[in-house]
């Protein structure tokens, strides 16, 4: 502790809100930090680091594609990137950063940008959905508020309560919240309803940040805006983590560990079950993977999503209306696993009274590879319509995904289907595959038969004779025909019991081997 003393925090409470920043970026985080003290409150609200700090981003669409190989020389040892915003929006530079800051080696993390006026666990669900599944060494999420959107205190802090105890839920960590002390005072009415959460203090052009009343800590300071780091072009939010490399590294997530009720970085539903109760695998064949299974995850609006029970494949299904908005809104995704890689069939069916889009977006993640088809839903009824086929790899981290954003304006209220899917194996060795393997050792055995005997048994006439011939009884039946054509060639069928015409067939087979003898 270095002993910061403040004389704002000796002002009144509304002269510091007027004193400090309201609008600065969108990082908020709440996590805990085992084992590290990170600051001390000084009289009322300042609060400066404890010892070391480390130096980091947090960056958006806005920044464009920055270069990592120049960031990761740089100094900076954390970034942090916006994954979303509402129940629809994605940052276009998410998924670029989010890759190449851990090729790198940089410690990263994923925010979401909070707007009040809308669902807060659709919030929550749509940025799971964009940020995936967090690996060893990633930052705890984020959540960005800035904004009202008109609504009161009490709306505000519900709706980031419903957002934090979801992403907690789901990722085991606790999440950052990222505010001002002019936002939260003033917007935010001081609410120590979420203060369980790490804070991400927002306060620029001072040498140590004044908190809000609700925090007596903080474990990242944005603390400027401002151009310099190799690799971005022009401004970029400048951040510190309060803590060294080995603190940083505490409170990164931790190694997956199964059976501890969360399915966290490479565990699969194959190598964890218990952690990961996703569907059931997709056999080699293939099978229909319905919308009431726990791996179909819905996002968006929970106003604008209806449930169907009078129609689809099992009786219900999930819709709403398709729009022409940049963005997509209400979204689901199948995801899949899959016991053995292989090419399949992907359909999804189609109720004649809920698909009516013409032109639905179905996105298909498959071996790395991400194909988006576009289809008409209202050209089958009450069927299966195909999407295509796709090669997938063995395991999971695959899926389809349907957005309701088709370019169809919204006045026109067409229905968009979100319902099974159907995936069917195209390259699995069907019978004809055995079949032919059986034909090939047949005929490798009859060409060793007839290297041994080259005209045939000797006995095979009378065989003939003892079998279906005259001293026969007359219901008896031959158990095996022998046929003797060209060269030796021994091939032999298995009798099917038809009384009459079996002293013909073996009477035709003995003359047959006559005429073979004689030749």
């Amino acid at each position: 502790m270095n002993g910061c003393r403040n004389r704002l925090a000796l002002l009144p409470a509304a002269l510091v809100a007027l004193a400090a920043p309201a609008g600065c970026s969108d990082d908020v985080r709440s996590v805990e930090h085992p084992g590290v003290t990170i600051g001390e409150v000084s009289f009322a609200a300042r609060v400066c680091a404890d010892g070391p700090t480390l130096e980091g981003i947090d960056i958006s669409h806005w920044q464009g594609a920055v270069n990592w190989d120049q960031i990761a020389t740089s100094g900076i040892a954390f970034a942090y990137f916006k994954a979303s915003e509402g129940t629809g929006y994605v940052d276009d530079q998410f998924a670029r950063n989010w890759s190449e800051s851990r090729r790198v080696g940089i410690a990263r993390g994923a925010y979401h940008y909070f707007r009040p006026s809308m669902d807060g666990r659709a919030q929550a669900d749509h940025f799971l959905s964009v940020m995936g599944t967090l690996e060893p060494g990633d930052l705890p999420p984020m959540i960005d508020v800035e904004q009202t959107d008109g609504v009161g205190c009490t709306g505000i802090t519900n709706g980031i309560r419903a957002w934090a105890d979801r992403v907690e839920a789901v990722t085991g960590r606790k999440p950052v919240i990222y505010t001002s002390i002019g936002f939260w005072s003033g917007s935010v009415c001081n609410s120590t309803a979420v203060n369980d959460l790490i804070l991400w203090a927002a306060h620029w052009d001072v040498t140590c940040p004044t908190i809000p009343d609700a925090w007596s800590d903080w474990v990242f300071w944005q603390y400027d805006v401002a151009p310099g780091v190799p690799g971005i072009s022009g401004d970029v939010d400048r951040d510190v983590f309060n803590g060294d490399l080995a603190a940083l590294a505490a409170f990164t997530h931790a190694t997956p560990v199964c059976g501890d009720g969360r399915c966290t970085g490479s565990e699969t539903h194959a190598t964890c079950p218990g952690d990961c109760p996703i569907c059931e695998p997709i056999p080699p064949e293939g099978r229909i993977v319905d919308d009431t299974e726990v791996c179909a995850v819905r996002v968006g609006g929970s106003d604008s999503w209806f449930h169907a029970t009078d129609g689809g494949w099992g009786g219900s299904l999930w819709w709403t209306h398709a729009w022409s908005d940049p963005n997509p809104d209400n979204q689901q995704t199948w995801n899949l696993e899959f016991v053995e890689a292989g090419r399949y069939r992907v359909e999804a069916y189609m109720d004649r009274d809920y698909a009516q889009s013409h032109a639905a977006p179905y996105d298909i993640l498959h071996a790395g590879t991400t194909d988006t088809v576009v289809v008409d839903q209202a050209s089958v009824a009450d069927d299966w319509l195909l999407l295509g086929e796709f090669a997938f790899a063995a395991g999971g981290g695959q899926h389809v995904h349907l957005r309701d954003n088709t370019g169809e304006s919204y006045s026109l209220r067409l229905r968009i289907a979100y319902d099974a899917i159907r995936l069917t194996r195209v390259d699995l060795p069907g019978p004809d595959a055995d079949a032919d393997a059986d034909a090939d050792a047949d005929a490798a055995e009859d060409d060793a038969d007839a290297d041994a005997e080259p005209d045939g048994p000797a006995d095979a006439p009378a065989e003939a004779e003892a079998d279906g011939g005259a001293d026969a009884p007359a219901d008896a039946q031959p158990d095996v025909i022998y046929v003797w054509v060209d060269e030796g060639c021994g091939c032999r069928a298995a009798a099917t019991p038809r009384p009459a015409a079996f002293p013909l067939l073996a009477a035709f087979g003995a003359l047959l081997a006559l005429r073979r003898r004689r030749r």
